[in-house]
């Protein structure tokens, strides 16, 4: 049997800086957590998470396909 490598993790939080702020954070196999962006409300987070984060990730030279 062959371990086929995980897909990374895509996390959402309230950020730091308060009010409706949201932050994207992506969490890779290795346990390492890199975060990506800051987005106004979590909607926004959301939004970029369903409809741009799989672009992103085969982008980042990190990713190893499953």
């Amino acid at each position: 049997m062959v371990n086929a490598p995980k897909k990374p993790c895509f996390k959402i939080a309230q950020s730091k800086e308060g009010g409706n702020k949201h932050v994207v954070r992506i969490e890779w196999p290795d346990g390492h957590e890199q975060l990506l962006d800051v987005f106004d409300s979590e909607a926004d987070a959301n939004a970029w998470v369903e409809n741009d984060s799989e672009a992103w990730l085969k982008k980042h030279p990190k990713y190893q396909p499953p």
